[in-house]
């Protein structure tokens, strides 16, 4: 979150760290912020909107890059309904016309506008093309609409295209357990052969021929690590 010095003032040189009074997470009209010493403090969803919001969403209307930040992290503070017209101005300005496509498509489906969420994913792909991240919010819209075969198949098809999104695979993968449970199915660690082997051993259908090719990328960086720099969640078909 920003800091909150401008806001709350400064104290003294060295605060001790205070722990927030409630904790935000357990009351939803909380967000959790931090001031310009780092100090987690609570503050009401409304003061945060009168006194920061309104204000930041002015201040950047017009520069893509920073709107897009904000809106991201408004959507993680459940601002749906605030992000409505931002949202729909950066679609116009930002010339990451995917960026902008997500953002909107997100935003439209967190406040159940799922025709208008669905139209702004499939026009984009439409017009541009389709990728790992927008056929994985399509696929979301799906879902919502109750159409969980269609919405299967496109997060599918968003896995063939980007097999390495941690959220699109998790997805996936908790849909499958529940579609076919068995003891046996445990992770038995992160690399795609292990991975592979899970998904084998469940009977999972996976995305064909997804799996990128660990060893070569292991051999070009032998000492990296994998969350980072090589995919750490990936599927293949069981042969």
């Amino acid at each position: 979150m920003a800091m909150f010095g401008d806001l709350f003032g400064k104290r003294h040189p060295h605060p001790d760290p205070a722990p927030p009074a409630v904790d935000p997470a357990k009351d939803p009209t909380l967000i959790r912020v931090f001031d310009s010493y780092g100090r987690e403090m609570s503050i009401t969803r409304e003061d945060w909107k009168e006194r920061v919001l309104d204000g930041a969403i002015k201040k950047d209307w017009d520069n893509s890059d920073r709107l897009s930040s904000l809106i991201i992290q408004s959507l993680r503070d459940k601002f749906f309904e605030e992000m409505i017209e931002p949202a729909e101005h950066l679609r116009e300005i930002d010339p990451d016309k995917e960026r902008s496509a997500i953002l909107l498509g997100v935003v439209y489906l967190n406040v159940k506008r799922l025709e208008d969420a669905e139209r702004v994913l499939t026009d984009h792909i439409r017009s541009h093309a389709a990728s790992g991240s927008l056929l994985t919010n399509l696929a979301k819209v799906y879902s919502a609409q109750g159409d969980e075969n269609r919405s299967l198949e496109t997060l599918w098809r968003g896995l063939e295209l980007d097999p390495n999104q941690d959220n699109g695979l998790a997805w996936y993968e908790a849909i499958q357990k529940r579609r076919a449970p068995m003891p046996a199915c445990k992770r038995s660690g992160a690399s795609p052969q292990s991975r592979e082997a899970g998904a084998r051993n469940c009977g999972w259908p996976a995305p064909p021929c997804t799996r990128v090719n660990w060893r070569r990328l292991s051999n070009i960086t032998p000492r990296a690590s994998p969350a980072r720099a090589l995919p750490s969640r990936s599927i293949c078909s069981p042969r």
